[in-house]
């Protein structure tokens, strides 16, 4: 008698873990369905409010690169040259 109840209590259990393992699944897809939409909402909104601050801002951008061409210039020629040694030394 025990054995028949232990079996019985088992075949509970897994029937049990099953469902909760098939609603567990479903829940997961319908909560990475939300998250995947709500991403793409936000990356939206934040490219366009990108967007909008640099053309708002277009002089400021325009004036610092004229204050600091040259030093912008040898960043960049410094990049390039160290880019190149990294290249070769592979």
């Amino acid at each position: 008698m025990e054995n028949k109840t232990e079996d019985l209590v088992n075949e509970f259990i897994q029937k049990y873990k099953l469902k909760q393992k098939i609603y567990d699944a479903k829940r997961y897809l319908k909560r990475k369905e939300e998250l995947k939409q709500k991403y793409i909402e936000n990356r939206d909104e934040m490219r366009k409010k990108q967007k909008e601050y640099y053309n708002n801002n277009k002089d400021r951008y325009r004036q610092y690169y004229n204050n600091n061409i040259d030093r912008i210039k040898a960043y960049n020629r410094n990049y390039k040259l160290q880019k190149k040694e990294a290249n070769k030394s592979k």
